[in-house]
């Protein structure tokens, strides 16, 4: 970041960012600063003076610019997305903190974001995407999720057969799977 390189933080999908929630990637980024911070301050010379300021870094305020106009700049993509302005893309999220005991104290609200792993799903009132709700109060106000997961499951089946692709999907498992659907 000192030399000019553009960075930012997202999620590429589950398999390789192990989900798809940016707040686990803040708080990887989060946690990875610190663990370089605390190298340096235990490596550093004995009469070399540490006072704290020098954690350049490691901050939550910087893994949340990171996640939203990092991400923007570095897809290229900043004149419309990844932050609040005129003219750009609304994208937001309404957090109610009430009731939440992890974020709390409102002084370190956005460090207990990051490193609690964002907000509760009970405590998210509305999504918008484009200056559209698309969720309010939890639920999806235009996609049905029952309808959304049987319809993923099919495409699924056709894409296996297409791609005669079953031999890849594991069969077997020592553990006994009870779909939902199958279930009385």
């Amino acid at each position: 970041m000192d030399t000019g390189v553009t960075c930012g933080l997202g999620v590429d999908g589950p398999v390789v960012a192990y989900g798809h929630d940016l707040w686990a990637a803040m708080r990887a980024f989060l946690t990875a600063q610190r663990m370089g911070d605390q190298h340096r301050r235990l490596t550093a010379d004995a009469k070399a003076r540490w006072t704290g300021d020098e954690m350049l870094y490691g901050s939550a305020e910087l893994a949340l610019e990171l996640a939203t106009i990092g991400g923007a700049r570095a897809l290229m993509m900043d004149d419309h997305i990844g932050s609040l302005e005129e003219g750009k893309d609304a994208d937001l999220m309404l957090i109610d903190r009430r009731g939440e005991t992890q974020l709390s104290p409102p002084a370190a609200l956005l460090p207990n974001l990051i490193l609690g792993n964002g907000p509760s799903p009970d405590s998210i009132r509305r999504v918008m995407v484009k200056g559209k709700t698309i969720i309010q109060d939890g639920e999806h106000v235009s996609v049905d999720r029952r309808k959304a997961v049987q319809r993923s499951d099919e495409l699924q089946q056709v894409l296996l057969d297409e791609c005669d692709a079953h031999r890849f999907v594991r069969m077997r498992s020592r553990f006994s799977w009870v779909d939902g659907n199958d279930a009385s």
